[in-house]
């Protein structure tokens, strides 16, 4: 077993899990944090829908999050890359001038 890999117990939606890892403690907190509190918002809204049910939904609305978020990544990195181009442009223009 990796050196950097441990253990550690989480609690979601009243559940204690295990988890093995060698991820950040802190970042596996605050994920299991975030689908906790889902879990439960959904819950609220869903009456009598079934935990294994609700962790689809969590997991849906957290797949649908990361594809926005990459989108967004995806858009910033173009408009770096553009802005980059035009700074070079400007900087061998006035190479150029000087």
């Amino acid at each position: 077993m990796n050196q950097d890999v441990r253990r550690i117990k989480l609690s979601i939606f009243g559940e204690t899990y295990t988890l093995v890892s060698d991820e950040c403690d802190e970042h596996l907190v605050q994920a299991a944090r975030l689908v906790d509190s889902l879990m439960r918002d959904f819950s609220s809204r869903s009456q009598g829908v079934d935990g294994k049910k609700l962790a689809l939904l969590v997991a849906l609305n957290l797949a649908t999050e990361l594809r926005k978020a990459e989108g967004s990544l995806a858009e910033s990195r173009e408009c770096n890359l553009m802005l980059a181009r035009r700074i070079d442009e400007e900087l061998s223009r006035i190479a150029i001038l000087s």
